[in-house]
């Protein structure tokens, strides 16, 4: 009887331990970062510092906590992958309304020079899991997206 309890136990610590779901805090962005990358086949990607958030992205210092913000050059116009994992999630809110206007920006400053650009750009999604807030604008945006959310 004592031994068919301790693999009752043991059983359920492995389910518990083995089925359950990564949480968003959890998110390993380094390995995102990598899998980004590989994903969107960058030439030249530069990696914009945390401290040029507020300038860019009107994102503040103090609502980030880790990130990935990389643009490149390489194709027929400038790739930006940014990833931010924010201090809470009013912090995570803070930082989704900046790069929707940030986005907003892009869009209305192409939208009577650059149909493509705009159309691409209307596209692109803000896109957050817990206190993860990411925006893709790229022409692989649907690739990137899918990445980011396989990364839960």
């Amino acid at each position: 009887m004592k031994k068919y309890f301790v693999f009752i136990v043991l059983v359920f610590t492995l389910c518990l331990t083995g089925c359950g779901d990564k949480t968003a805090g959890q998110v390993d962005l380094s390995v995102l970062r990598e899998n980004l990358l590989s994903e969107a086949q960058l030439t030249d990607p530069l990696d914009i510092p945390e401290d040029r958030f507020q300038e860019l992205y009107g994102v503040k210092t103090e609502d980030v906590v880790d990130s990935i913000c990389i643009t490149a050059l390489g194709g027929t116009y400038a790739d930006e992958i940014i990833v931010i994992r924010a201090a809470d999630q009013n912090a995570a809110q803070r930082i989704a309304d900046a790069l929707e206007n940030y986005k907003q920006e892009q869009m209305n400053q192409s939208r009577d020079y650059d149909p493509a650009r705009f159309s691409l750009l209307k596209d692109c999604k803000t896109l957050y899991r817990g206190s993860v807030v990411a925006l893709f604008l790229s022409e692989k945006h649907e690739k990137l997206e899918t990445v980011f959310q396989q990364a839960f």
